[in-house]
């Protein structure tokens, strides 16, 4: 008698297991559609931010004459350019600091 082989059905659930759509989630009713609307985690820690800026306004009060070109902000304050970028800007938007001619970041007030 021969031997008789069972064969494996190529549709059977074991492809459909694999091959299966992901769900899709749905938002709940009234949520807001753009994820900048959705009220996710702010990335930013707020409170590092406020020391940062705390941090170089204080060096910049105590040693009235700094005048520190971005890349020498971004090494003294050891920031990557574009956090250091937002910082400064931060800070000329509040009036602690002002450029000079050379494009210097100076405390507001202070002439050399």
């Amino acid at each position: 008698m021969p031997k008789m082989t069972q064969e494996v059905d190529p549709v059977g659930p074991e492809v459909l297991k694999r091959t299966a759509v992901p769900r899709v989630r749905t938002l709940p009713p009234g949520a807001p559609s753009k994820p900048h609307d959705a009220g996710h985690r702010e990335r930013r820690n707020l409170v590092s931010r406020a020391e940062l800026l705390r941090r170089i306004g204080v060096e910049y009060r105590e040693m009235p004459g700094l005048r520190l070109t971005l890349p020498q902000a971004q090494r003294l304050f050891a920031l990557r350019e574009d956090v250091c970028v937002r910082v400064l800007t931060h800070l000329l938007d509040q009036a602690l600091l002002r450029r000079d001619s050379s494009g210097a970041y100076v405390l507001i007030g202070h002439r050399p």
